[in-house]
């Protein structure tokens, strides 16, 4: 991601991105910020159509800087792209690439009833590991689902 995508990003962003994510008011403004000045966290691909439109995009965070060979997948689609399989593909074709770059465990979470998101990571292969409470970023506690995808040829070891 470059400065120049900055406000495609930041327009992805709509309120039910920020409501399941407990995204505080001033994070789009932070968020479009953090791209011009080429400080986002995390490593993120945009996810685009041929003519260049901005999709989505899909990122990973390592959770445990100890721990080299695991990351957590995150996603988003703009609204007027849900439900034609972008996001399927994204996270398949990702989590290939992440896998083939050496991470051999790749994790998701969610809210335990966004079920769309739940059907999809089950789809691609992952398998759920456990359920907890999750604080997000606003302070609000929901109850949440860890999922987990392990290298192909790494499964049951």
């Amino acid at each position: 991601m470059v400065p120049a995508d900055a406000d495609a990003y930041a327009d992805l962003i709509d309120d039910t991105i920020i409501r399941i994510n407990g995204f505080p008011e001033h994070y789009v403004y932070d968020v479009r910020l953090a791209v011009e000045r080429g400080q986002l966290v995390g490593e993120r691909v945009l996810v685009t159509l041929g003519d260049g439109r901005l999709v989505g995009t899909i990122q990973t965070y390592t959770r445990n800087q100890m721990i080299h060979d695991s990351c957590e997948l995150g996603f988003s689609v703009g609204s007027e792209y849900r439900g034609r399989g972008y996001a399927s593909e994204a996270v398949d074709g990702f989590v290939s690439h992440l896998h083939a770059c050496g991470y051999r465990v790749v994790e998701a979470s969610t809210a335990v009833d966004n079920d769309v998101v739940r059907r999809l990571l089950t789809r691609a292969g992952f398998v759920v590991v456990d359920e907890y409470r999750r604080t997000l970023l606003n302070g609000v506690e929901i109850d949440a689902v860890r999922f987990r995808h392990v290298q192909p040829d790494q499964v049951g070891e």
